[in-house]
């Protein structure tokens, strides 16, 4: 029983870690987001500033995770959001069929007010290439 408790115990301290909120300047130095370039689908995107790709934490923060919990996003091609509701901390928390799309009617105006620039909606399983597709994309807040 002890040896369960330290287990959770090292995996909620290695998940606080992960929530970190990085400034501008780590989210373009970090190497993660360098080492993905060549999987995007839209090279032309990275040379934007303002699109970063950014992942919405538990504390209401954006940071740059590998797992992230919950991912929202707008495909720029069906104008739909995009959620994700995965468990943080686990090896593949991106599985077939855990997508919602919701309509841009459905949003609320909490969500829509908080709305933010772009991300990525896709994931790969390697551990620091989480990042498949680019899309512009929005943020909503809001619990799921």
């Amino acid at each position: 029983m002890k040896n369960i408790l330290l287990i959770i115990f090292l995996l909620m301290i290695a998940c606080k870690a992960r929530y970190k909120p990085l400034t501008e300047q780590e989210i373009r130095e970090d190497k993660r987001l360098h080492d993905c370039y060549k999987n995007w689908e839209r090279l032309d995107l990275k040379g934007i500033k303002k699109v970063k790709v950014l992942y919405f934490g538990r504390y209401f923060e954006y940071d740059l995770l590998t797992y992230p919990n919950h991912i929202i996003g707008v495909d720029e091609k069906n104008d739909t959001i995009i959620a994700l509701d995965n468990t943080p901390c686990t090896p593949h928390v991106y599985k077939p069929g855990e997508t919602a799309y919701l309509l841009q009617a459905h949003w609320f105006d909490f969500e829509k007010n908080r709305s933010g620039i772009a991300l990525t909606t896709e994931a790969r399983e390697k551990y620091n290439c989480s990042i498949k597709k680019l899309y512009y994309a929005r943020f909503a807040w809001g619990h799921y």
